[in-house]
């Protein structure tokens, strides 16, 4: 059999397989919602409809990659605001394929609660970016404890300006600021 027909051959036998994938999947559901759609269609339909094992057993089975398949769960997620599914992925794995940038920038995008934000915030890793998407989302205090943990002065000069001396978040600051002032000499 030459290359052309192995690649006809098989190409022909995974479509046989998505299509048996994607009635079972109706079968599941109740609708016709899957059949004639692209793996990743149907992997977006399956996360859409909060079908996450099967989303799961199809990443398998037609070997999605695991960062092909997060910007996608990312992504669906987000324009579903289904910001609990998000969390949740996000929770999945120690580290993301993808990085936390995707997960923030999402939920930027997409319009998700200052509360979340935040969470997806504190999974970056410390520096002055971190900082300002804090300071971003009104989140001043944890903005000078990234820059206490980083030892910036001029960070925190930055983020101290930011408040008012007298406001609550001002006056967190200037105790976060008395604890690290050692480090800062």
């Amino acid at each position: 059999m030459s290359r052309d027909h192995t690649f006809q051959s098989r190409a022909t036998s995974e479509l046989a397989l998505l299509r048996k994938e994607q009635a079972k999947l109706e079968k599941d559901v109740g609708q016709r919602l899957f059949l004639g759609l692209s793996v990743m269609d149907t992997l977006r339909a399956c996360v859409r409809l909060g079908h996450h094992k099967a989303a799961a057993a199809l990443k398998k089975q037609f070997n999605v990659t695991d960062r092909r398949f997060a910007w996608l769960k990312v992504r669906v997620l987000a324009e579903g605001h289904d910001w609990d599914g998000l969390e949740l992925f996000a929770g999945e794995r120690r580290t993301s394929p993808i990085g936390w940038e995707p997960f923030l920038e999402a939920a930027k995008k997409f319009h998700a609660p200052r509360e979340y934000q935040a969470r997806m915030i504190a999974r970056l890793p410390d520096s002055a970016a971190k900082a300002g998407e804090y300071t971003a989302i009104d989140c001043t205090r944890e903005a000078a404890e990234v820059a206490a943990k980083l030892r910036d002065a001029d960070l925190f000069t930055s983020i101290q300006n930011a408040v008012s001396a007298n406001s609550p978040a001002g006056l967190a600051i200037a105790q976060i600021r008395e604890r690290a002032m050692a480090t800062f000499r």
